[in-house]
This record gives C-alpha cells, sequence and structure tokens, in this order.
C-alpha cells in the first residue's frame, strides 16, 4: 500500500513538471516568433521608407530634368530673337 501511494506521487510530480516544462517553452517559441515577426515588420517599414525615399529622389530628378528643358527652351527663342 505505502509503495503504491509513494508510486502515484512520484507519477503526479513527474507529469506537474513536464507540463510546466511544456508550457514554458511553448511561451519561449511563442515569443521568439512575436520577435521575429516584429524584427520582420520593422525591415519591411525600414525597406518602404527606403522606396519611399528613392520615388522622392526619382521626381526631384525629374523635375531637375524639366527644369533644364525649360531653360534650354528659354535659351533657343532667345537665340531666335536676335537673328
Amino acid at each position: 500500500m505505502l509503495l503504491l501511494l509513494l508510486l502515484q506521487t512520484t507519477t503526479t510530480t513527474t507529469t506537474t513538471t513536464t507540463t510546466t516544462t511544456t508550457t514554458t517553452t511553448a511561451a519561449a517559441a511563442t515569443t521568439t516568433v512575436y520577435y521575429y515577426s516584429l524584427l520582420l515588420l520593422l525591415l519591411l517599414l525600414l525597406l518602404l521608407l527606403l522606396l519611399l525615399l528613392l520615388l522622392l529622389l526619382l521626381l526631384l530628378l525629374l523635375l531637375l530634368l524639366l527644369l533644364l528643358l525649360l531653360l534650354l527652351l528659354l535659351l533657343q527663342f532667345q537665340n531666335c530673337s536676335t537673328f
């Protein structure tokens, strides 16, 4: 009878320890996935910001080209009026 009680207590303790370890491991894995998702989101936002900056630079270059063409057009008209 005493042996049966001792065996039952040991089994209960082992089950509780296994459940606690499994829960802790699952929580750690969930936290790791959360941090990796957060890092991926941060990298995606950084890529979006870089793309926006590139688009702004392209727009600025286009505006500069347009101003250069306008200047050339004005110079062309100025040369025509002198003749």
